[in-house]
Formats: structure tokens, sequence, C-alpha cells
């Protein structure tokens, strides 16, 4: 029985390993920023922006108009076409190729402008087309169906988009656009893509190329990088810190394969819990896994391997880790929730092997340890009583200065040379106003973009090729209430007074007898002209854009035009759910810093002020730097961090302020700083916010126990 229980915490572990390699899901692992938040009503929209394909498109120019680079951009679009995710390209107008979609509903979606029967008006239109014929130094060919250009239509006549009849970006140069076929959050594919068109146009330095696809392939592979670099620092670290301070090279070797396999286990948990795991919650998680070590120090100074039993301090520390952390698994953002699952996991596997599995192998302080010794001859200057009040003081100077940095893209990479290129784009683009329709069948969607397009003349929309069945009837009866055939015999009774061969306008306004009857809005082929219907949870989607220089009178600020249509302006709609995720995490750090004070008061009674002063101190320190800035949300967690740290270091200094005590907070912070300090080395906003925080507070912590 005895030797039962001897090999159960192994058992024990062995199993949790193999629990966690059968759990471990590694494609659930993203860097796809919009992972982070929580799926409201403004992150939805923009998911299904995303989801359009029209979202990933490439363009590509060389700057200044001349002969040369058009030439290029011809030769360019034929090599890009070779490629197998190249689906259309676009460069010369002239050759898009009319689709029988258009063919065949041409005169219906023509502007309709019906003239009057007089002798006076058919004669003088007639008059010009036979001066244009005779005296036009440019042979114009008459349109013989319709003449008098009763029917007009041209998707193509925006002359900021055109020039010699090929795409321009502004003033830049002419313009080549692609669609990709490869969504914004397909990381793999996004980066596939972008490594093969940097390869091909590596020779090309004057060639700009740019896609919003870039960002993710770019910013995924560097913020890998990045957090594989962290990781790979941070045990460099420990085990330097091992090697010069401890030199027990066994113990080292334990706590290098308590926390590799307590991460791997909290990770394995989180893919299996998570549909989508952020990187960066590997890169924190990864860090907060150090804060466990302070368990392994105070069982081994204070000889807690050489005796049975459970050291009470450590366990009321690691419970009240546990209950903070666990309260914020409730906060509207998934980041947050996701490290705190990934903390409670890594942090309770970590206390398991530290107190039942260590004491199998009785490690002891090696006698020819670094000498700490100095560290209890600094005097302690400190009254409790004033850290305290002094602490209180300052968090409410600091609360009442701080500001608060809603936009989560400053957490992720810069890419300056990315944001540049797309500075160019919206700088040399018409500046539009987008909008997403949505609408339970695509009949209702077209009547929007009709009944937006009264509103907005100038919109760009599936309106502009597409009817409503309602529309298309009105389109119709118009068209067939006025009186053709009499126009057409006036016409050739006037054409053969003015000289013209008899029968050359024999064919004039046929067609009206063959337009279609019936209707029918042909999805596939309005998506190959850029107006892409989405079908999405049960709706349908499409976009329209509103040229903001002609339609000055909208109003960004509102949500939405109308019911079912909605501004989308990606900066405000994360902004919006960034406020409700600091609102919520606010909430639960106040309800988490409540029940963390229950168990203190409960515990250590008339010494709480002391135990207090480990969090408030950290913390007033912390905020009175962030006054100077502005505050984002991975500042607000760091905090909590802080505070769960904090408490642990305030229960072991105000259960004994010994020798033993001071070295193993001493290695603790050490180790803590090895984790978090490396941090602030990233160029990730997001790890770098979490490296300076904490690293604030380690330092404010060892400020405290040393004085």
């Amino acid at each position: 029985m005895k030797q039962n229980r001897l090999f159960f915490p192994f058992l024990l572990y062995i199993f949790t390993i193999i629990w966690a390699i059968v759990l471990f899901s590694p494609s659930h692992l993203t860097t796809n920023m919009l992972s982070i938040f929580e799926v409201d009503e403004n992150i939805e929209k923009l998911q299904t922006m995303n989801s359009f394909e029209n979202a990933s498109t490439l363009f590509v120019s060389i700057k200044g108009f001349n002969r040369e680079n058009r030439e290029r951009l011809i030769a360019i679009e034929k090599r890009l076409k070779k490629l197998s995710y190249i689906k259309e390209t676009k460069l010369n107008l002239s050759k898009i190729e009319i689709s029988d979609y258009l063919k065949k509903n041409y005169f219906l979606m023509s502007k309709f402008t019906p003239i009057a029967l007089d002798e006076e008006p058919i004669k003088k239109r007639l008059t010009a087309l036979k001066a244009n014929l005779l005296d036009s130094f440019i042979y114009q060919p008459i349109d013989k169906n319709d003449p008098f250009k009763l029917f007009v239509f041209n998707p193509f006549s925006n002359n900021k988009l055109s020039k010699d009849g090929f795409l321009r970006l502004g003033e830049y140069g002419y313009l080549l656009t692609a669609k990709l076929d490869g969504e914004i959050s397909d990381m793999q594919n996004a980066q596939k893509i972008e490594r093969e068109l940097s390869d091909m146009f590596k020779e090309d330095k004057d060639v700009f190329l740019f896609s919003t696809l870039f960002f993710t392939a770019q910013n995924s592979k560097i913020i890998k990088q990045n957090v594989h670099n962290i990781l790979y620092l941070s045990f460099a670290m420990l085990i330097l810190l091992f090697f010069i301070t401890l030199r027990d090279y066994k113990i080292l070797l334990a706590n290098i394969i308590t926390l590799s396999s307590s991460i791997f286990v909290a990770l394995a948990f989180s893919t299996f819990v998570f549909k989508e795991v952020s990187i960066f919650t590997l890169a924190f998680g990864s860090a907060i896994s150090s804060i466990s070590v302070d368990y392994l120090f105070h069982n081994y100074f204070h000889g807690q391997y050489q005796r049975k039993g459970i050291n009470s301090s450590i366990f009321i520390a690691f419970l009240t880790t546990i209950l903070g952390f666990g309260l914020l698994q409730f906060v509207e953002f998934p980041l947050i929730a996701q490290l705190s699952v990934f903390a409670m996991i890594s942090l309770s596997f970590s206390y398991f092997q530290f107190t039942f599995i260590y004491p199998y192998f009785g490690f002891t302080p090696q006698p020819n340890r670094l000498d700490l010794s100095f560290l209890n001859r600094f005097k302690k200057i400190l009254p409790t009583h004033t850290v305290f009040i002094f602490s209180i003081f300052t968090i409410i100077y600091a609360s009442f200065n701080i500001e608060f940095d809603y936009n989560l893209r400053n957490l992720d990479y810069q890419n300056i040379e990315l944001q540049e290129k797309q500075k160019i784009i919206q700088e040399n683009l018409p500046q539009t106003t987008t909008l997403l329709i949505e609408a339970s069948s695509p009949n209702e969607l077209i009547k929007k973009a009709h009944s937006l397009q009264k509103m907005f003349p100038s919109m760009h929309s599936i309106a502009n090729f597409a009817f409503s069945q309602e529309e298309f009837e009105k389109k119709s009866k118009t068209i067939q209430a006025y009186p053709f055939k009499e126009l057409k015999e006036r016409l050739e009774t006037e054409a053969k007074k003015l000289g013209f061969k008899e029968g050359y306008f024999s064919r004039a306004y046929d067609f009206v007898d063959t337009l279609p009857h019936t209707y029918h809005a042909d999805l596939t082929a309005l998506k190959a002209l850029g107006y892409e219907v989405l079908k999405r949870n049960g709706l349908f989607y499409t976009i329209a854009t509103i040229d903001k220089n002609k339609n000055k009178n909208i109003k960004i600020e509102e949500e939405r035009v109308q019911e079912g249509v909605y501004i989308i302006d990606g900066a405000k709609l994360i902004k919006k759910t960034t406020k409700k995720m600091f609102e919520s995490l606010i909430l639960y750090m106040f309800l988490a810093s409540l029940a963390i004070l229950s168990i203190i008061i409960f515990w250590l009674r008339e010494k709480t002020i002391l135990a207090l002063n480990f969090i408030l101190f950290p913390i007033a320190i912390i905020l009175l730097y962030l006054s100077f800035i502005d505050i984002n949300i991975m500042h607000l967690f760091s905090i909590i961090i802080i505070i769960v740290a904090g408490i642990d270091y305030g229960i072991y200094m105000s259960q004994e302020r010994s020798k033993e005590t001071t070295e193993a907070i001493f290695y603790s912070l050490l180790t803590s700083f090895s984790g978090f300090g490396i941090l602030i080395l990233s160029s990730i906003g997001a790890i770098h916010s979490i490296g300076v925080v904490i690293t604030m507070g380690i330092v404010s912590i060892l400020f405290l126990v040393l004085f």
C-alpha cells in the first residue's frame, strides 16, 4: 500500500502528459488579431467583411505614366495569370470581357432617356450623326441599334480610376489589380502567396506590390518568431540564473522539466477548450508559468523537501493566485480568458510537481551557492503604515490622470514598410465610405442597394448591375410604354431626307421586342463584376462604397444608414468592442481583488496591511508610470499578474521574515524577471507592454523586501 502511495504522483504525472498529448491541437494556434476579440456585433461585421473574396486584392503599380511602365505592367499581368491563386486581373479596361449577363441585360441596366417624337428633335439628332460621319477626324461609327443613345450604360467611366483606358492609382501610376484566392485570416496560405510573389518580384525593385494579405503573412511570421525567441531567451536566462547562483544542477534539470511540462499541458488544454488560441497566450502564459517557481524556492530553502507535509503558506498563496486567475475567465476578452485558463492549468500542474513529486528527490540547498547574506544587511527603513498610505494616495492621484488606448492594433506588430504602402493606396484611390448591406434574401439585398442609390447616386454597389423584381418590372413597363415603332418610322423618314442610304436604320430599336420578360440576378456573374453576395449565418451580405467627396452630407458617426445597412469603419468598430472589454476587465479585476482581500483578512488578520503593501505599492508605482502614457488592455492584465504574484510574497513576508524567506523571494523574483523581463525586448506591442509593467512590479516588490 505504501509502495502504491509512493508511485501515485508519478503515475498521475505520466497520465497527465499522455492526456495532454492526446488533447493537443496545434492547428488551433493563431496569429490572427481578430481572434483575441469577443465576437460581438462589431467584430461580427469585421469578420463578415474579411470573408468577402474582394478583401484579398493584390495591387501592382510602377511610379509614373509612361509607355514603358504600361508595357511592363502588361507583361506582369501575363506572368500573374499563370499563378494558380490569381483568380482575375484588371489593367486594360478596354479588354475587359463583357459577360453574357451584361449582354443579356445591357439595355435594362442602361439609363433610359426618351426623346420627344416631334420632327425637329429627330432631324437635329440625325444631322449631328451625319456631321460626325463626314467631318470627324477619327471615324466614329453609328450604333444602328440605338442611334440616338436613348440607352446609356458605362460602368467604367470614372476618370479617377482610369487613364488612357487603363486603371490608374491616382497620380502614382498605372494600376494592375488581381484577386487572390485566399482569406485574410488564412495564415499558411497567406505566407505561401506572399513568399512566391516576393520571389517573383525580387529583381523588380521599382515595382509597387501590396495586399492586405501581406500583413497576415509577414506579421504572423514575425510574431511567431518573436514568441519563440522570447521562450528560448527566457529558458536561457533561467539556466544561467541557476548555474551562477544556486549551482544545483539537479534542481535546474528538474525545474526545466517541470516548467516545460506545465507549459505543454496548459497549452494542450487551451487548444482543446478554445477553437482559436492566440500565439500571445503562449508567450504570456509561458512567462506566467515562471511565477510557479516561487513555490519551489520556498519549499527548497525552508527544508520542506526534507520532511513530510504541505507548507500552508504556499498552499494559501497558490489558492489566492488560482482564485484571481479563475475570476478572469469571465472577462469578455478571449485573450484574457485564454491566459487565465493557461495560467491556472500551468500553475496547478507545477504546484503538484513541486509539492508532491519533488519531496521524493530530497532536494536541499547547495553549500557552495551564491552567498546572499548581504540581503539581510539592508535596514528596514520603510514603516508598514507609511508605505500603505503612500500607495493609496499615489493610486488615487494616478487614477485621475490615466488615459486609455482603445486601439488594439497598437498591440500588434507595427509593420512600417507595409503601412507605408497601404498609405500610398489610400492616398491615391478615391476616399470612400464602405457600407455593409444585410438582408434575408438576394432580392431584398438588391432592393436595399437601389434604395441607397437614390440617397447616394454616385454609390458603387450591386445596384449598378442588378435589379430587384420590383425594379425590373418598373423598368420594363417604362421601356414598353415608349412608342419605339413610331420613333423608328420617323427616324427612317427623316434619315432618307438627309441622304442616308435606305434601310440604314432598319434594325433600330428592334431589340426592344427581344428584351427579357423575366429577370434573375446571376450571383456568379455579379461576383465576377466585383459585386459579391455572401451568405453567412442565414443572411445575405454585399458591400457598397460611397465617394466621400461627392457625398459629404453622410454622417460617419452614425452606426447605420438605415435598417440592415452599416457603415464599416474598422478602427471605430474595434474601439467600441475594446471599450466593452476594458469595462469587463476592470469589473473582474475589482472582484478578484475583493476575493483576494477576503482571504488575506481571514488568514493574516492583524498582518493584513503588511501583506497588502506587496500589492498596493507595486500598483502605485506602475500606475504612476502609466499616468504619463496611454494605458492599453495588456497593461491592465499585467497589473492583475502583479496582484496575484504580490500577494504570494505578502503572505510569505507576513508569516515569516526570515533569512530563508528573503532568499527564496529573491530567487523567485529573479526567476520571474527571466520570464517577464525579457518581454521588454519584444517589438510586439502587447508583449512589450506586459514586460514593462511586470518588470516595474518585480523591482517594486524587491524594494519592499530589502527595505
